[in-house]
This record gives C-alpha cells, structure tokens and sequence, in this order.
C-alpha cells in the first residue's frame, strides 16, 4: 500500500498485508498528515513492514510487523 505524497487524513484499517518481495508494505510519502493505521498486520517486506518519510500528526494502533527482513517500523525525519 503506498499513499501519496502530501496527503491528509488517511486511515487504514482492519487489514492484513502479505509484502513478501516488496520492499514496504505500507509506505506513507512525505507531507503527509493525519494518517491512522489501525488494526493492520503487516509481514515479510525486504525493507520495513510500515515506513513512515517525513510524516506528521499520525497515529498507529494495534498494529503488527511480522518478519521483515530488515525492520518492523521504519520513521524517517518523523
């Protein structure tokens, strides 16, 4: 799941993604605000299950990271 640079109030919710061969498998673009991911398992990306560049005012809740071959959670300049 990818959303878009520079856009606001976004939730994501109740959700499970497979990212296996892909390098996130939620990746959040910078600018962007108010995003809420809620009740999402994410696993076996190549870089980070959640990736979060240069995000504001988000929340996550009950989220799950499974298996990344690198990191659950990526924040950059967050």
């Amino acid at each position: 799941i990818v959303v878009n640079p520079n856009l606001s109030n976004i939730t994501i919710k109740n959700g499970f993604v497979d990212a296996t061969n892909q390098s996130n498998g939620i990746l959040v673009n910078s600018g962007c605000t108010s995003i809420i991911l809620t009740d999402v398992n994410v696993k076996n990306a190549t870089i980070a299950n959640i990736r979060f560049n240069q995000v504001t005012d988000s929340v996550m809740r009950n989220c799950e990271m499974i298996s990344s071959a690198s990191a659950g959670l990526s924040l950059n300049s967050c």
